[in-house]
């Protein structure tokens, strides 16, 4: 969910039983402080905090008036690279190459626009 700002954001996210799930961490690719917000039952929302205008989350909530709103969906997968190629064939466009997402210790991530959606592909770390 891209923000325009976290701290601003909590009050309405924790109307909704979330809280936020540590501090928030730089992220020098997205331009951006990323946190987490979870509810007891495990559900999470990825809170994306642009800072700059080179921010491409900036850029989005410039088209979206409010707070906040879904920004982009994300699938944890198993193995980034057969995913990235299936979804490629299926008409999937690329956002750049797969890099290292500080928000989640360095996993690999990738982002494609898939039917018109921003989708984040999250290589899941098995026995990390």
């Amino acid at each position: 969910m891209a923000v325009q700002s976290i701290a601003a954001s909590l009050p309405s996210l924790r109307s909704l039983g979330y809280d936020l799930h540590g501090d928030p961490v730089w992220d020098p690719i997205q331009q951006a402080n990323i946190a987490m917000a979870t509810t007891p039952l495990g559900i999470s929302v990825e809170l994306v905090e642009p800072i700059g205008d080179r921010s491409p989350a900036r850029r989005f909530l410039k088209g979206h008036p409010g707070e906040g709103c879904i920004y982009h969906l994300c699938w944890g997968v198993d193995d980034l690279d057969q995913w990235w190629e299936r979804l490629r064939a299926r008409g999937a466009i690329p956002v750049g190459s797969p890099v290292l997402a500080a928000a989640f210790d360095n996993t690999r991530v990738a982002f494609m626009f898939m039917d018109g959606n921003l989708v984040e592909l999250l290589e899941e770390r098995h026995g990390a």
